[in-house]
Formats: C-alpha cells, structure tokens, sequence
C-alpha cells in the first residue's frame, strides 16, 4: 500500500494543473497511505506520500485559484463568455 500511496503521490503533483486528476490521485494517495498502516507505525514510506499527496493537493488548489482570477483579471472570461452566448444562440435559435 506504501508504493501505491508514492505512485499516487507523484501523479498528484505531475496533475497538479488539473484539478479533477490532482484530488483524485491526491485522494487515494492519502487513502493508501493510510491503509498502509495497519496494526503498526506508518512507514516513513507512507508518511512522505502522504505529504506530497497533501503538497498536490493544496498546490492544484493554488494554480486553479490563481488561473481563474487571472482570466477574470485580463478580460479573457468575457471574450470566452461571448463565444460561449453566440454558440448557445447559434445552436438553439
């Protein structure tokens, strides 16, 4: 369990630009991590994925909060919500 917590981990950073795959590679990196423990102490395996798997975490959260006042910043929102109104009328009237 302590390799598929490290294997999780480091899909959760390489991901971290997306969120859906950084919190569910994230997710079950901590949840693996966990299990690994068992009846003993965690390994120091299992203790590092599970801060890299929360460091994944918290940085996709940075990037996705840090992308998406950027684009309201720069106009870029508008120009993408007036492309999205003229395909909704496009399509439906």
């Amino acid at each position: 369990m302590a390799i598929a917590a490290i294997v999780m981990s480091g899909l959760s950073v390489l991901f971290a630009s997306n969120m859906i795959f950084a919190f569910t590679a994230g997710g079950l990196g901590i949840t693996f991590a966990l299990l690994s423990r068992g009846d003993r102490r965690m390994s120091t395996m299992a203790k590092v994925a599970l801060a890299v798997c929360i460091a994944g975490i918290i940085a996709s959260l940075i990037i996705t909060v840090y992308m998406t006042v950027s684009m309201i910043n720069s106009g870029a929102m508008e120009y993408y919500m007036h492309l999205f109104e003229d395909a909704m009328r496009e399509q439906y009237f």
